[in-house]
């Protein structure tokens, strides 16, 4: 277990509590804070889904075709 994980399992349970769950724009690394932090601090995919976050699942998602 490196500290990324260490670190997703110990906030999972504030996260939960308040409702917060990381955006894409911390994976995407949209300042060098998230950047830093996401790349050897935290796993932020990994604390949302232990917080509950939905995941979606590709058969519920609906596909539109151009011209129809």
């Amino acid at each position: 277990m490196n500290i990324r994980t260490v670190s997703a399992i110990i906030l999972a349970p504030l996260l939960k509590a308040t409702g917060y769950r990381f955006s894409k724009s911390w994976r995407h690394g949209d300042t060098a804070l998230k950047s830093f932090i996401y790349d050897h601090m935290l796993d932020t995919v990994k604390a949302n889904q232990r917080a509950g976050l939905k995941v979606i699942q590709l058969d519920d998602l609906v596909t539109f075709k151009a011209g129809k």
